[in-house]
């Protein structure tokens, strides 16, 4: 997709706008859980046993909430408008993941800091340009293996430098 001047211009700006909000917003999560600053300092380390199954057996996990909390809500949809469209997810779909999680804090935390170490990427080495969705969606699934733990570079879908970068951006928050 081209953009003319005037849409990348509109289009940086909204991003921009939703990253301060996201910025704005995550300062409360970590307010409200101790355990999302330790997710931020890179301090955590779940208590949950590593599944060990085959994917085929992974189910999804009951409904524990009837709504995504409510305090959290600003959080979500600031996380979706951002990065939503590269995850194949609409934002009910997304909202119904955390109605799934026993931990929502600790979840709406990791996808705050996904969404905004995503952002800085762009803002850092893209000069806030979007790249083609097949990319943007790569980029955000090496950002969800980072967030996981994960920090070799070649084992990321996307290239070595790209990972070192990404890395980079994620140990800068």
């Amino acid at each position: 997709m081209v953009l003319d001047a005037d849409q990348a211009r509109l289009q940086k700006s909204s991003e921009g706008l939703c990253a301060a909000e996201i910025t704005r917003l995550i300062a409360g999560v970590v307010e409200s859980n101790p355990r999302a600053s330790q997710m931020k300092t890179g301090t955590w380390e779940s208590t949950e046993e590593p599944f060990m199954g085959k994917p085929k057996d992974i189910t999804p996990n009951v409904i524990r909430h009837d709504f995504a909390p409510q305090q959290f809500r600003e959080q979500i949809d600031a996380v979706h408008r951002l990065i939503g469209r590269y995850l194949g997810l609409t934002l009910e779909e997304f909202k119904i993941g955390f109605m799934r999680d026993s931990r929502s804090g600790d979840e709406v935390a990791i996808w705050c800091r996904i969404a905004t170490v995503w952002y800085d990427y762009h803002d850092h080495f893209l000069g806030g340009v979007r790249l083609p969705d097949d990319q943007e969606e790569k980029l955000v699934a090496a950002l969800i293996a980072i967030v996981a733990g994960e920090k070799d570079i070649h084992s990321l879908p996307v290239a070595a430098a790209v990972g070192a970068r990404l890395l980079a951006c994620y140990e800068g928050r």
